[in-house]
């Protein structure tokens, strides 16, 4: 466990999850009622916020984790560590955020900065009219000043209104496409009159906590990075989403075989898998790229891995949204809208097609931690370097978030193993921010794009030469080490989904049911 072992942790399984409400106290105080009426309180909230929940989230790590780590680093890799920094992240990101957090409320707080400026020149137009005209009777000035707080309280009131005459209007004036985008946005509506209810304060925190890529948010990624869908058909959505889903599982249950194969089997040496067991000619070209197999191979879990767990985030989604509109009556503040499916677009853009690393982590690989790496490493960076220019700016920011993901991998690996001396994650995440300059840098002097075929073998060649570092180091530290071959799998393996990664324990409960 390393040094987090050395931070008192709690000693119920239960209470492993306590940082889990602090992150749903933050989410809260981002209320636009909270935000609007109460600002400097709330934020102060936030922020206090941030030190506890990091503490919580790196204390509980030990008591969430599966044991044996050696036996079970994959699993805990996966469903331990990378959530816990993305809970840290997030603790950072509900602290500082100030201003809307849904699309819905970006017209709530523009009218509300409306009227504090309607406000301000209302009052400095009245101190310049008592100085001129100090031989004004007394009662008309406490006249315009009963007028002037009567109006700044219509205003107040009538800020939920406008601006829900603002989103119908342009309801009325968007796109089909526009129009399921703001149906979506409905659970987000609200007003800052009063105190929001229990009941549509649940919704809005649900809504920002299942949207991890904040599609419906004000920091959503653009559409070339998560593109919408066109002239989806709602009847074919679900099917079209299970299906994907299946063929995701099937692909992780592949590479799960196939891997195990090699670092169990053949001790992680690829050559004694492809000659000695399988058999093939020992030819010279097989020899020069028989190193690498195992990169792209875990790069192929990888990708299969994240887009299953989307595909299984998402129909836990729908059918939580689904089954609340069953059991609860319509009037209800915790009912939830209908289901939009433009909201759940696929998590990859087609990664394989990049040709160029630039397009290929900023518009190919998935999103989820987008939002993290821009606000927590990206933005800080180019805050600091824009000084010495805009260009210094952007690569001191693409070096930010490379960074951040290189730290993301260090710390989800030994979280729940051991220091690596070569630190190879970070070579290898902080080697594509390099070479994301470097593109930079070619398109300066050349003004053409990194692209084409020859864009295409450079991306690839650049992911798989660098990852191949990391990928030892992994597999030394026990990666697959606990999953079974494919020829001791059980129904539960071949079904599950993540099947041949589930430790004892979990079998264990799964077959309980069975």
């Amino acid at each position: 466990m390393g040094y987090l072992a050395y931070l008192p942790c709690p000693q119920s399984a239960w209470l492993a999850w306590m940082g889990v409400p602090m992150h749903m106290f933050q989410a809260a105080l981002l209320h636009p009622y909270f935000q609007i009426n109460h600002p400097k309180s709330t934020r102060l909230c936030r922020m206090i916020a941030i030190p506890i929940c990091i503490y919580l989230a790196l204390a509980t790590i030990e008591r969430r984790s599966f044991l044996p780590l050696d036996k079970y680093i994959h699993f805990n890799f996966g469903f331990v560590t990378m959530p816990t920094f993305h809970l840290i992240c997030l603790s950072f990101i509900f602290g500082f955020h100030q201003g809307p957090v849904f699309k819905s409320e970006v017209e709530l707080f523009n009218q509300n900065a409306q009227d504090q400026a309607e406000g301000r020149d209302e009052h400095h137009g009245a101190d310049q009219q008592t100085e001129k005209g100090a031989h004004h009777p007394k009662p008309l000035a406490s006249h315009s000043s009963n007028q002037s707080r009567n109006r700044k309280s219509k205003s107040k009131s009538s800020r939920g209104k406008k601006c829900n005459d603002t989103t119908e209007e342009k309801q009325k004036g968007s796109s089909p496409t526009d129009q399921t985008s703001i149906t979506k946005n409905d659970p987000t509506k609200t007003s800052v009159d009063k105190t929001p209810p229990i009941g549509e304060l649940a919704r809005w925190v649900a809504a920002l906590f299942m949207n991890p890529r904040g599609l419906i948010c004000v920091w959503a990624p653009p559409e070339n990075v998560v593109p919408i869908q066109k002239n989806l058909n709602p009847k074919y959505f679900v099917p079209n989403l299970l299906l994907r889903t299946a063929v995701m599982h099937f692909w992780f249950q592949f590479v799960c075989a196939l891997g195990v194969e090699v670092v169990v089997n053949s001790n992680g040496d690829f050559d004694h898998f492809l000659f000695e067991r399988i058999g093939l000619p020992p030819l010279r070209i097989i020899k020069l790229v028989s190193p690498f197999y195992m990169t792209v191979l875990l790069g192929g879990g990888a990708y299969s891995g994240f887009a299953l767990a989307g595909g299984l985030f998402n129909i836990l989604e729908i059918s939580i949204i689904s089954l609340l509109r069953v059991i609860l009556p319509k009037n209800n503040s915790l009912r939830p809208d209908p289901l939009n499916p433009y909201n759940y677009p696929p998590l990859f853009n087609t990664p394989w097609l990049r040709t160029s690393l630039t397009e290929f982590w900023g518009k190919g690989w998935q999103a989820v931690f987008r939002h993290h790496f821009l606000f927590c490493g990206a933005q800080p960076m180019y805050k600091i370097f824009h000084i010495f220019g805009p260009t210094i700016g952007k690569l001191a920011a693409v070096m930010g978030a490379m960074g951040l993901s290189a730290a993301m991998h260090e710390f989800c690996l030994v979280a729940v193993s051991e220091i690596d001396p070569t630190f190879s994650s970070s070579r290898m995440f902080l080697g594509q921010g390099v070479g994301i300059a470097l593109e930079a840098i070619f398109k300066l002097v050349t003004g053409h794009k990194v692209s084409g075929p020859l864009g295409w073998i450079w991306t690839f060649a650049f992911i798989i030469f660098n990852g191949r570092p990391m990928v030892d180091a992994w597999i030394q530290r026990g990666l697959g080490r606990g999953v079974l071959p494919i020829q001791e799998w059980g129904l539960i393996q071949h079904l599950v989904p993540f099947g041949p990664l589930i430790t004892d324990e979990v079998y264990a409960w799964l077959m309980s049911w069975v």
